[in-house]
């Protein structure tokens, strides 16, 4: 399994990124993503990951987590990428917000649209391939 992102790969985990002295790993939030599960056991420096239902997302969740990263589906059961990062926006997430999705035919006006209902999100698109 591959995966590609908006500039041509997946937007790195770091290492201790979510500490300033860089004692820990990166903690991600991983909403209804198995795909995205599969990818993280594959990385050679795994962030520390919490699994979440789309409907628990609120302020709290973000706040007991503090990921530095959420990622989600493009389209999930019952949620999309678009109430996803409608939602993050919303609650002023900070962080980094991916989608993982198959191949798109253009994954950059996918993540432009996206981004324009969310101004200021820092916001990927991961495609998932076939190696």
């Amino acid at each position: 399994m591959a995966a590609t992102g908006s500039k041509g790969s997946f937007p790195p985990f770091r290492p201790g990124a979510s500490s300033p002295e860089g004692a820990g790993p990166e903690v991600c939030l991983v909403i209804e993503s198995p795909e995205a599960l599969a990818l993280i056991r594959l990385l050679p420096d795994r962030p520390s990951v919490v699994v979440a239902r789309h409907g628990s997302l609120d302020r709290d969740l973000l706040a007991r987590v503090a990921p530095d990263r959420v990622v989600f589906p493009l389209v999930g059961t019952g949620f999309d990428a678009l109430h996803m990062v409608v939602l993050l926006n919303g609650l002023g997430y900070g962080g980094l917000a991916c989608a993982v999705t198959g191949p798109l035919p253009d994954r950059a006006m996918v993540e432009r649209e996206l981004r324009a209902h969310a101004p200021g999100l820092n916001f990927h698109i991961v495609e998932l391939r076939s190696a």
